[in-house]
């Protein structure tokens, strides 16, 4: 049986979703808009959160994805700080649903360092994304597409390209977060410069099965690894 992986760019104007069914070779593009007003209040911020994520789950009971593939918010800009309280609202949900295996976190500068290195800043990431859909579909026989009209909007376009550069990307590109643990995480971490590189090593010990992934870092010669592993 194949994985079913929805990737999510959480957004307070439209959340950008796009699921990829391997047993099938369905491809559904998503979009939830729900924005309530300017986001300059924290009423405006509060009622528009609560109908993105009330869309989201409306969807991952729909398609019932095995994995969640989320945009970590960026530390710094104006809607930052409420797109933290979403994304957190997005996990909690995902992490309640007993299809959800597992939840990764994508690095927020992901898709534009990809988009920089393969076309320019410049490009539209539509235009992107349709271009490498029409490839796709040569590479991919038999494969059904469902709302592919939906990758005019940019946070769709968005949410497919974090899955097409992660096929492009050697490695997985993305931190693994645990969805259900069973008690208060503990994080260490230790630097260990070795031949003028340092390597930061993040462990966060839960119940789940031992896994590891890897996620790209801006600084050259830098990386983070994560691991998860059950205690003793």
């Amino acid at each position: 049986m194949g994985e079913s992986i929805l990737y999510v760019d959480p957004s307070f104007k439209g959340t950008g979703l796009f699921l990829v069914d391997s047993s099938t070779k369905t491809f559904t593009f998503g979009l939830i808009q729900a924005k309530e007003g300017t986001m300059r209040s924290y009423e405006n911020y509060a009622t528009t959160g609560l109908r993105v994520v009330d869309g989201f789950l409306t969807f991952l009971e729909a398609h019932q994805p095995s994995i969640v593939k989320l945009e970590v918010p960026p530390p710094r800009g104006q809607t930052s700080a409420g797109l933290m309280g979403l994304s957190f609202l997005l996990i909690d949900r995902a992490a309640r649903l007993p299809c959800v295996e597992r939840i990764e976190l994508i690095n927020p500068t992901f898709v534009s360092l990809a988009q920089r290195k393969l076309y320019s800043d410049t490009a539209s990431r539509s235009r992107i994304a349709k271009e490498f859909s029409q490839r796709q579909k040569k590479w991919v026989l038999g494969s059904v597409w469902v709302n592919e009209e939906l990758l005019d909007d940019n946070d769709v376009s968005t949410a497919y390209l974090f899955y097409v550069f992660e096929k492009i990307h050697e490695g997985s590109p993305f931190r693994t977060f645990p969805t259900k643990p069973s008690k208060p995480l503990t994080t260490t971490t230790t630097n260990t410069p070795t031949h003028h590189t340092t390597t930061t090593t993040t462990t966060i010990t839960t119940k789940a099965n031992s896994t590891t992934a890897i996620a790209p870092s801006r600084e050259k010669g830098r990386s983070t690894k994560q691991k998860l592993r059950s205690p003793q």
